[in-house]
């Protein structure tokens, strides 16, 4: 999972008024990341704005995303702030994965051996040749 933290200066509260705005946010949930703060960001005397933001694209089931928004007078942009973390209610059972392997018969190795023979094998050589010519022509 991915979490991206912007100052995009994208204003998403004019979404239907600023096309810009609009695209960098269709962009993202595109390729499924989805914003975690939905107030504002930023609070000046002429304006308020929501410019600030944390994506992520961890949306699973089990997932609990939690985001604020820090009332601090730092500076004209608010602290925003995210936590993922994911929710499990029973833990997974270890499947025990069997790994099953060929039995080679003698049978079995003379027909591979055989088939093996029936290939032709000159392609490769020369695929190998022009491989070596083409390195070596490069140092």
């Amino acid at each position: 999972s991915v979490i991206l933290g912007t100052d995009q200066n994208f204003d998403l509260l004019k979404l239907e008024n600023h096309p810009q705005t609009s695209s960098l946010l269709n962009i993202l949930l595109a390729n499924s990341f989805l914003p975690c703060i939905s107030k504002l960001t930023r609070i000046a005397d002429y304006s308020q704005t929501l410019i600030d933001n944390i994506y992520t694209n961890n949306i699973q089931q089990d997932t609990v995303i939690k985001s604020a928004i820090l009332l601090e007078g730092i500076s004209d942009d608010l602290p925003i702030v995210c936590s993922v973390s994911t929710k499990r209610r029973h833990q997974e059972k270890l499947k025990i994965k069997t790994i099953e392997r060929r039995n080679f018969t003698p049978q079995a190795v003379r027909l591979i051996k055989e088939r093996m023979q029936q290939i032709k094998w000159d392609y490769l050589k020369i695929s190998i040749l022009n491989m070596h010519i083409k390195v070596s022509s490069i140092h």
